[in-house]
């Protein structure tokens, strides 16, 4: 059955490798409601475009960057046809987007250049918060086997054509095709890729973006299609912190943990989650502080590679952090059981400023990781 999931899972995300994120036009005419979030949920309406041959549209306006914007889609035909987007990152002509179909959550950097839209990175099983733009902009990753995937192309008009990474041909084939979805009616853009047994057709909408795809072969009809926008939702995620503890009573010190609900917005890091969760005191006194207030993360993140959770602290972590031998131990198990908890995997590298991590009491070698160890933690106890 495993097994099964996973071949689902892997064709969806080769047939599903593009997703835009955009925001409901002004245009319309329709009228939204609330939840008690303040996000939008969407009732039926009629949200028919102009004719999209009487104006000519650029490609920022079918890939809107909209931040903190969550879009659904309902899928029919196969089993995590529907999914949840988010755009994780915005830079300059690049953004980041989550796509959870409920079976995985993939990560793509989408950029825009030289008149074209293209998927430059694809990274599956993203369960996590790396801002994948710039760690590729810095060289400490790299796009992977995935290469260039044009998915819209200038000029916008009719007969326009390209072939996909596969080499599978892509064309426009309508500027006005009309759909009916469940987020409102529309005249839409629609895009056609031809291959060996199989159509695709993607349909983009001016403002809103990427709002509907079929894909048909033998005996197959998958279809995903836009069902709601919500506006001003943030990436919520859950995450098991580990501090050191002393124990009074048996003269003895070991690690407790929590589990804290988080919020990220568009451009928020997870390495600022941590810095500020590392730097908090908690309400029981024998409990550590993992960093002093002037300890800064200069960067974390999951080197895929080796498996492997990379975190640079600036000097003070080691200069301010005041401990004995075994302190400093439960201090880097902290940080150590924290990261890998969160990333999903069993080593830590820990540097400073760069360079290996160096105390008076403790010293790594170059790509020496820590490991994590969660034997002995105890659940810590919460004082209401």
């Amino acid at each position: 059955m495993t097994r099964f999931k996973n071949v689902i899972i892997t064709m969806l995300v080769a047939i599903q490798l593009i997703t835009f994120i955009g925001c409901k036009s002004n245009n319309t005419k329709s009228e939204s409601k609330k939840d008690n979030k303040g996000a939008s949920i969407n009732s039926k309406k009629d949200n028919r475009m102009d004719n999209l041959e009487k104006k000519e549209y650029s490609l920022s306006d079918y890939l809107p960057f909209k931040p903190n914007v969550r879009m659904t889609y309902k899928g029919t035909g196969i089993e995590y046809a529907g999914k949840e987007v988010f755009i994780d990152f915005i830079s300059e002509n690049k953004m980041q987007v989550r796509e959870n179909n409920g079976g995985t959550e993939v990560a793509k950097i989408i950029e825009v250049k030289d008149g074209e839209i293209r998927v430059i990175m694809a990274k599956e099983e993203f369960y996590f918060k790396d801002n994948l733009i710039q760690l590729l902009r810095d060289g400490k990753i790299d796009a992977g086997n995935l290469k260039n995937d044009v998915i819209l192309k200038e000029p916008i008009k009719l007969g326009t054509k390209w072939n996909d990474y596969q080499g599978k041909e892509r064309k426009i084939t309508s500027l006005n095709a009309s759909i009916e979805i469940p987020y409102g009616k529309f005249n839409a853009l629609e895009v056609t890729t031809t291959g060996e047994g199989y159509v695709i057709k993607d349909y983009f909408v001016p403002t809103i973006g990427h709002v509907k795809k079929i894909y048909e072969a033998k005996d197959m009809r998958v279809i995903t299609e836009l069902i709601d926008v919500q506006q001003d939702v943030p990436f919520a995620q859950n995450i098991k912190l580990y501090y050191p503890k002393y124990y009074p009573d048996s003269n003895s010190e070991g690690l407790v943990y929590k589990n804290q609900n988080i919020e990220l917005k568009t451009n928020g890091e997870i390495k600022d989650i941590f810095e500020k969760y590392f730097k908090e005191a908690q309400k029981d006194k024998d409990i550590m502080k993992i960093m002093s207030d002037n300890t800064k993360i200069n960067y974390v993140y999951l080197n895929d590679e080796e498996k492997k959770v990379c975190i640079d602290f600036s000097k003070e972590f080691v200069t301010e952090m005041n401990a004995g031998t075994t302190k400093e131990s439960l201090v880097l198990q902290s940080v150590t059981n924290t990261l890998g908890n969160y990333y999903g995997v069993e080593k830590v590298y820990i540097s400073i400023d760069g360079n290996p991590y160096e105390s008076g009491h403790i010293l790594l070698n170059k790509n020496e990781s820590f490991k994590v160890d969660e034997s002995k933690a105890k659940e810590m106890e919460i004082e209401k």
